[in-house]
């Protein structure tokens, strides 16, 4: 549920980011700046107002690529099984792994990769 006087939006970036993630002290991941020349500045010139990545922004939730199942090779090409795109719910985190867990999610995306965060931004 989205809290009354707040708005959520999804931006999809390409890794770097272009974001400096900061943690409060209850656990909130928030935006603490968006970088100069980043991706995601890249994303806010053509963004409508309402999904602007904006310092202060939160975090709620990211993309993250499982892995499972085997690997087969054909020839000289590596196939590898079970790769799936899994949305990580940042509140339903236990509040001391919230940070690693996000790192870890964005992470698992290979180069080429849309991270999909969703933020949360109450006026």
């Amino acid at each position: 549920m989205v809290p009354p006087g707040c708005s959520r939006y999804i931006a999809k970036l390409s890794k770097p980011l272009g974001i400096v993630l900061e943690e409060t002290k209850d656990g909130r991941l928030l935006v603490g700046e968006v970088q100069a020349g980043g991706n995601a500045e890249r994303h806010n010139e053509t963004a409508t107002a309402d999904k602007l990545i904006r310092k202060g922004d939160q975090i709620v939730a990211v993309s993250g690529f499982t892995r499972a199942g085997a690997s087969q090779v054909y020839g000289e090409i590596e196939v590898r099984g079970g790769e799936k795109m899994v949305r990580v719910v940042v509140g339903s985190q236990p509040q001391d792994k919230r940070w690693d867990i996000v790192v870890s999610a964005i992470s698992s995306h290979l180069a080429g990769m849309l991270v999909e965060l969703e933020f949360q931004r109450c006026e």
